[in-house]
């Protein structure tokens, strides 16, 4: 059997995608120069806090900074082969569209959001997505879409105890 050296790395994130890489990739260096042959980085590398940053990016009045943001999340995710990354960046997107009031591009992106969710079963992000949907709808006028929306939601909150 082999032996196999493993490389934890924490480190703190921010929104700075290429700051968080620069800040992996000196870290990853450090780590195989002291004989790791598998390094482990936090899930958050290159992302910290999708509603957070939307949220953050609105309240200084930068929409656009939000969408470049999200727009490199989702490219970089998809460069990765990454589903659970490019569904929180189709999510962190959409919010950012919905923020700015541009509801059929929002709800188009959290619409890929929910189909990611549902693939990788990941019952607490279906949730957030089917929130956002509903709201969408309800502001399209799409009343039955919206509460049918909410009520999955509500659905899956009691299915799995996530109240």
């Amino acid at each position: 059997m082999r032996k196999v050296n493993v490389g934890v790395i924490q480190v703190c994130c921010n929104d700075d995608f290429d700051k968080n890489l620069s800040k992996a990739e000196a870290y990853i260096k450090k780590a195989s120069a002291m004989g790791a042959d598998i390094v482990v980085l936090p899930e958050n590398i290159c992302y910290i806090g999708q509603e957070g940053t939307v949220t953050d990016f609105a309240q200084n009045g930068n929409d656009q900074k939000a969408i470049d943001f999200f727009k490199r999340y989702l490219r970089d995710s998809l460069t990765a082969h990454d589903m659970i990354e490019e569904g929180f960046a189709y999510n962190g997107l959409g919010s950012a569209y919905l923020q700015m009031g541009n509801l059929p591009e929002a709800h188009r992106l959290h619409s890929k959001a929910l189909e990611i969710a549902r693939m990788i079963k990941d019952k607490k992000f279906e949730i957030r997505v089917l929130n956002n949907l509903g709201i969408e709808n309800a502001q399209l006028g799409n009343i039955e879409a919206a509460v049918s929306n909410l009520k999955t939601a509500l659905d899956i909150s009691k299915e799995t105890g996530d109240q």
